[in-house]
Parts: structure tokens; sequence; C-alpha cells
């Protein structure tokens, strides 16, 4: 389950510091957040893109995977298709 990947993850990996931006309590809470509403797998990946995203200021996210990004929690962060973009220009 993802509360069981999330347990383990952190049980191996929680001692050591995470190098990348968000910090690494950021990164333990988010991973609680996904697991907590069974989020796991890839989707995290997305998820975490998604908080970098937000943290740097992006105000639209293109990806060919907007359905991967349904559950954003950013406020502020747009999930856009480039299709919609093709489509205003």
């Amino acid at each position: 389950s993802a509360a069981d990947a999330h347990s383990l993850l952190r049980a191996n990996f929680g001692s050591f510091p995470m190098t990348a931006q968000p910090g690494p309590q950021e990164a333990w809470n988010l991973l609680a957040h996904l697991a907590a509403a069974g989020i796991g797998g890839g989707r995290t990946y997305d998820f975490w893109i998604a908080l970098t995203a937000h943290r740097s200021g992006v105000k639209e996210l293109v990806t060919w995977n907007a359905k991967h990004f349904q559950h954003n929690d950013f406020p502020g962060l747009r999930i856009v298709e480039p299709f919609a973009i093709q489509k205003n220009v």
C-alpha cells in the first residue's frame, strides 16, 4: 500500500538529507500526505514536480499527462496540456 511504501522509505532513508528543493521536511510531509490519500508509485513523482514548480513560482505547468495532476493541491499552479496552448495561439 502507499502507507507501507511511505513507512519503508522513511525507515530506510529518513536519516539521510535530501539535497533537492523542496527541503527534507517538506518532502516527507508530501509523501505522508500522498500516502494518507492512497497515492503511491509513479504519481508521487508528479506531485514532486508540481511541488517543486509551485515553490519556484511557476504559474503554469505544461504536461502531456494533465490527468496525473488532477489532484493538484498547489494554489496558483495551473496544469496545462500542450494542445490547450496551441488552441490559444
